[in-house]
């Protein structure tokens, strides 16, 4: 009884500095960089931030070696209608002599299509590098709860970093921020026991990018003393929970991605009602679980992918 009589402080704090989760879908600024390939091609293109296209093919041993580079320019980077390519190396014949341009009729996160003089022709993300987000967590005990945080991994089958982001136990002390190796370690496989959960989910380049972001906003947040919330005893909680609904929301920002949970902090939502802030981020992570079990990377899949870098994650 004593906690339904502390939530209805909490529910219009929350709404009013976290405000009311926006569902619907946007199409996002696009972003050409990176490595791309024209439907099932073993031809790649990559395109660099200072305008250098590069056009490369995989060798009999597996290597990639260049046969063609030109300069290209978007009439807008953000919002592109028009490709515009100048050949500078083109012994191969890939691209027009001089300059051309095509026209983009339609673009997303993963593709752009084109118009060529035989019709529309898409162009997918191909880059050389794998994305992934855990969200990761622990029950603990009912006052204090457990550690609750995000893992984003980036890799290439040789070398890997991760970043982190959440909430941790230091000397018996609540932090948030970049989160211990130890700990970190602990979740790097799937485990047997109901007291932790964990959702390990492939993503895309530009959804690793925002949740990037995201994480090293808050890993400021958190060496600055500058997190949202502060006066109470949920306080670090409570932070912990807006943070990891941040990142997980920005995966949809460009359309449905995974499904989620919608953390409101009002009447409606019964992860808040029913369980202490303490909890919130371990049941909001069972449910996300629950809901994106056929995204899941196990265990057996994700040993193929992940070779620890030189870059030690957390701490």
């Amino acid at each position: 009884m004593r906690r339904m009589l502390v939530l209805p402080l909490l529910l219009p704090l929350l709404a009013a500095l976290v405000g009311v989760t926006a569902y619907g879908q946007q199409q996002c600024e696009f972003d050409i960089t990176g490595t791309w390939r024209l439907g099932t091609s073993e031809t790649l293109y990559r395109f660099e931030p200072n305008g250098s296209l590069s056009v490369v093919m995989p060798s009999i041993e597996g290597k990639l070696f260049e046969i063609a580079r030109a300069d290209y320019e978007l009439d807008n980077p953000k919002a592109p209608k028009v490709l515009t390519v100048t050949a500078v190396v083109n012994e191969s014949g890939v691209f027009p002599t001089g300059t051309s341009s095509v026209k983009i009729s339609d673009y997303d996160e993963t593709s752009f299509v084109v118009m060529s003089v035989s019709g529309p022709v898409r162009w997918v993300r191909a880059d050389l590098e794998r994305y992934f987000i855990v969200f990761a967590g622990r029950e603990g005990t009912i006052n204090d709860g457990g550690p609750a945080f995000a893992m984003l991994i980036k890799t290439d089958g040789k070398q890997s970093q991760i970043e982190t982001i959440g909430l941790y136990f230091e000397n018996g002390r609540k932090k948030i921020g970049s989160v211990p190796r130890d700990l970190v370690n602990q979740f790097m496989k799937e485990s047997r026991t109901e007291s932790d959960v964990m959702l390990r989910v492939e993503i895309t380049k530009p959804q690793f990018e925002r949740s990037l972001k995201i994480a090293k906003t808050w890993q400021r947040r958190g060496q600055e003393g500058a997190l949202l919330y502060s006066g109470t005893r949920y306080a670090m909680d409570l932070d912990n929970s807006v943070l990891l609904r941040e990142i997980a929301e920005s995966l949809n920002s460009c359309g449905e991605r995974i499904k989620l949970y919608k953390l409101t902090w009002r009447i409606d939502d019964e992860v808040v009602v029913n369980h202490r802030p303490p909890q919130v981020a371990f049941q909001y992570f069972k449910r996300l679980k629950q809901l994106n079990e056929t995204l899941h990377v196990r265990d057996e899949q994700f040993s193929q992918i992940w070779q620890p870098g030189s870059k030690p994650p957390g701490n």
